[in-house]
């Protein structure tokens, strides 16, 4: 089993914490999709097998 971890780079930390304080919410949703994720990593599912985030049919398709 792989040990997954957040790697900082520049100024992320700060901005994680300014979005977290703006948005808390929205931090805590990504947060738990991030956890999700490196769960699912460190159970040995390959990262490309994991695929994209369904999208909402009413929000991609275009007005006529």
């Amino acid at each position: 089993m792989s040990n997954w971890a957040f790697d900082y780079a520049g100024n992320a930390k700060a901005k994680l914490k300014r979005f977290e304080k703006k948005s808390p919410n929205e931090f805590r949703a990504v947060m738990a999709n991030l956890n999700r994720y490196f769960e699912a990593l460190a159970d040995g599912t390959p990262p490309r097998s994991m695929g994209r985030p369904r999208r909402n049919k009413t929000t991609t398709s275009r007005m006529q």
